[in-house]
C-alpha cells in the first residue's frame, strides 16, 4: 500500500474486498468480530469498516427495520424529513454517543486488533448522502426540496455537515488511517455540476480537510447507476478514488489519464461477480490492469460485493490472483 500511494513499483498488486454483514453490524462487538474474522481469512491490504448503511441516521429518529437473516437488508420505515421545514429542525450530533459513538468504538477496536498489520479506513457518508438517507433514499425529495426551498435545504445540510465533520475528527482520533468517503448521489440522474457547486463542494471540502492532515489512505467512493463525472471531484483532498468502473464507467484507463491519485477499482461489485468463472475474472483483471498501468492501483470492487451470494472461494481466488500477477511493464 505504501508503494502504491507513492507511485512506486511493488512486488504484487495490492488488493482489498469488502462486504456488508447484516445481523452483525448493529453492535460494536459483533461488527468487530466479523471484520477481524474476515481479515484473518483473506489478508486484505486495507480494511474498509463495514458500518451498516443507515448508521448515520439512527440517532436522528429514523425508524428502521433491521434484518433478521443475512440475505436481507435494513430499510427505513419512516424518514425524518417529510416536508421542507423539517430540514431546519436538524441539529449537529455528538459522534461519541449513540450509533455514531458505536462506530467510533468499532474503529478504535479494529485499530487495536489489526492496525499494526493493515490500514483501517472508516466509512463516512458525504452530507448530501446523509440527506438522502434522512428524506428519501431515491433522492427525489432531496432534489425537489433543494430546488423549491433552498434556504431550508441549506440549513439542513449545514447541520449535517457539522455532524459529518465531527465524526471524521472522531474517527481519526480513534486511530483510523483515513476515511472511505461515500458520495452516493454522484451518478444520480438529477445530480449536476451546478448542484454540486451550489450545495456540495464546500461541504465535502470542509469535511475532508478535517481528515487530510492525518490521512494516510482516504478513499473517495463515487456511487451511482450511471456514468459518473469524476473530474468534478478530482480536487478533493483524498489519496484514492473508488467507483463502479466495471459496471458504469469510466474505465480505469480513462481515469488514469485524468489523475495520478491511487485508483482502487477493477473488481465487479454487488451481484456482477455472481456466477463469474475464475478464468473470466483473471482475464478481466489482467486486461484492466494492463490498460490502466500497474502503478498507483489497488484491485478493489467498485462498491461492496454481495454479502451472501459471493462465495469465500471466489474471494480466496482474487487474493491469490493478486499475489501471483506480475506487470508486463
Amino acid at each position: 500500500m505504501e508503494a502504491a500511494l507513492a507511485g512506486e513499483p511493488y512486488d504484487r498488486i495490492p488488493v482489498s474486498v469488502w462486504r456488508h454483514r447484516p445481523t452483525r453490524d448493529q453492535t460494536a462487538d459483533d461488527l468487530v468480530a466479523a471484520m477481524v474474522e474476515e481479515q484473518r481469512r483473506f489478508d486484505w491490504d486495507f480494511v474498509k469498516v463495514m458500518s451498516n448503511r443507515l448508521h448515520c441516521v439512527e440517532d436522528c429518529g429514523t425508524e428502521i427495520h433491521w434484518p433478521q437473516t443475512p440475505e436481507a437488508e435494513a430499510h427505513v420505515l419512516r424518514y425524518v424529513v417529510q416536508e421542507p421545514k423539517d430540514w431546519t429542525h436538524l441539529e449537529p450530533l455528538d459522534p461519541h454517543k449513540g450509533a455514531l459513538g458505536r462506530e467510533v468504538e468499532v474503529v478504535r477496536r479494529l485499530v487495536d486488533e489489526l492496525g499494526s498489520e493493515v490500514p483501517i479506513v472508516a466509512t463516512l457518508y458525504s452530507p448530501l448522502t446523509v440527506a438522502f438517507k434522512l428524506a428519501d433514499e431515491k433522492g427525489i425529495k432531496v432534489f425537489d426540496h433543494l430546488e423549491s426551498h433552498p434556504g431550508e435545504g441549506r440549513a439542513g445540510l449545514d447541520a449535517i455537515t457539522e455532524t459529518v465533520r465531527r465524526t471524521a475528527r472522531a474517527y481519526m482520533d480513534a486511530g483510523a488511517d483515513g476515511v472511505f468517503y461515500a458520495v452516493q448521489m454522484a451518478g444520480h440522474p438529477r445530480f449536476t455540476r451546478e448542484i454540486y457547486e451550489k450545495f456540495c463542494r464546500q461541504d465535502d471540502q470542509s469535511v475532508l480537510e478535517e481528515v487530510a492532515p492525518r490521512s494516510r489512505l482516504s478513499i473517495l467512493h463515487l456511487h451511482g447507476s450511471q456514468l459518473v463525472d469524476i473530474d468534478i471531484f478530482l480536487s478533493l483532498p483524498v489519496e484514492a478514488l473508488n467507483w463502479h468502473d466495471q459496471i458504469v464507467g469510466p474505465s480505469m484507463a480513462e481515469v488514469r489519464a485524468m489523475t495520478g491519485k491511487v485508483l482502487a477499482a477493477g473488481i465487479p461489485d454487488h451481484l456482477a461477480m455472481v456466477g463469474k468463472k475464475d478464468a473470466e475474472l483473471a482475464a478481466l483483471f489482467d486486461r484492466t490492469l494492463r490498460a490502466s498501468g500497474p502503478r498507483s492501483v489497488v484491485l478493489a470492487p467498485g462498491c461492496t460485493v454481495d454479502h451472501w451470494q459471493i462465495e469465500d472461494r471466489q474471494l480466496h481466488f482474487i487474493r491469490a490472483w493478486a499475489e501471483e500477477w506480475r506487470s508486463p511493464a
